[in-house]
This record gives structure tokens, C-alpha cells and sequence, in this order.
């Protein structure tokens, strides 16, 4: 499955590292890196689009 999230920012968004401070920012794109199997970002004229694909198991 591929979701995706557009806002109107012209900024694509950082990975935080260890030792960043997580209480004001950055948590977003580390958690999406963490459930993901793949993720990426797209700019267009009008914002950014985080998109992830995230896999699950067949129900029988």
C-alpha cells in the first residue's frame, strides 16, 4: 500500500540523528522511516508530498 502527505511547504523535511531534539520537531520522517518499507519525498511548484509504501501480509 502507498499513502502519501502534501502541505504547501517548499522545504523537503530532514531525518532527525540521535542527540536531535525531538520535542520541538523531526519526529514525522523518523517514525514514517521507522514503519516504511520505502519512502520518499516530492516538490512540486505548490509544496512537498512524503510518500511511504508499506507492506502487510495477506489476509486468508
Amino acid at each position: 500500500m502507498r499513502i502519501g502527505v502534501v502541505d504547501r511547504a517548499r522545504v523537503l523535511p530532514k531525518l532527525a540523528k540521535p542527540g536531535d531534539d525531538l520535542l520541538t520537531g523531526g519526529r514525522g520522517p523518523l517514525l514514517v522511516d521507522a514503519l516504511a518499507e520505502r519512502w520518499g519525498t516530492d516538490l512540486y511548484r505548490w509544496g512537498t508530498q512524503v510518500w511511504a509504501e508499506l507492506m502487510s501480509e495477506p489476509t486468508p
